[in-house]
């Protein structure tokens, strides 16, 4: 198990990348900037009249369908996920992120790529402590059949189980002790996935316009294989994903 460091971190110099939207399958330009101490992940939009910042904050969150969505009013924010994910693997704190457009650009479906581009900002040590929330009981939540619980732990412990009515998938159990290197090795590559048909019913309604075999796990109509001849980057890709 490894502590938890408690100074909070930024990047050394800007990173920038170039990619699609999922959804709209707009190009988008994204440059990541080191932020002062405190400052948290904030967001910003320049293709708008009016530049407003929106933080990556639980608050700001507008909606969860098919992506998760930040926003303040008329600014929107969408696909946010891998990139925090990449964030919050690496250890970083403070970051101003720029964008053109409303979508963080897809990569290849994963993590992987956000991580590998923030390595190549490099970490900066900051001054300013953490501010760590530390849970003291159990904290639960369901909708339908999702279903989430936190306990108190000594540590940063993730468990995640799926099932599926389906011979690909079926029942995958995963749990990993996070640490920096534990999840650049086994959790950042894992791609996003979904069926065929949902891809062209989404396509039909001008939805995941820029998903490809390059971004996306395709799973077959016959729920026995996927259509991605590289396969799966692992047995359990699935569930790592939604770890």
């Amino acid at each position: 198990m490894a502590s938890i460091e408690p100074h909070q971190y930024t990047l050394k110099r800007p990173v920038s990348c170039c990619g699609v939207g999922l959804h709209a399958g707009r190009t988008v330009n994204m440059t990541i900037k080191p932020a002062s101490a405190n400052s948290g992940i904030r967001f910003f939009r320049l293709d708008l009249d009016s530049e407003q910042m929106v933080p990556a904050l639980l608050e700001q969150v507008v909606d969860t369908r098919l992506a998760t969505t930040i926003g303040n009013g008329a600014n929107r924010i969408s696909t946010i996920e891998h990139l925090l994910a990449a964030l919050r693997g690496y250890g970083i704190d403070n970051v101003e992120i720029e964008l053109d457009s409303y979508e963080v650009p897809i990569m290849d479906g994963s993590a992987g790529p956000f991580l590998h581009l923030l390595a190549k900002g490099g970490r900066q040590k900051q001054r300013a402590l953490r501010r760590v929330l530390r849970i003291t009981k159990p904290v639960s939540f369901s909708d339908g059949e999702r279903y989430i619980r936190i306990d108190p732990y000594d540590g940063f412990k993730v468990t995640g189980r799926i099932v599926f009515d389906d011979d690909l998938i079926n029942e995958q159990v995963y749990s990993i002790e996070v640490t920096g290197d534990r999840f650049r090795k086994e959790i950042a590559n894992a791609r996003t996935f979904g069926f065929v048909e949902q891809v062209e019913n989404l396509w039909a309604n001008g939805l995941a316009l820029g998903g490809t075999m390059d971004s996306v796990i395709a799973i077959h109509w016959d729920r026995r294989s996927i259509l991605n001849e590289n396969g799966l980057r692992f047995e359990d890709e699935f569930i790592r994903q939604g770890a």
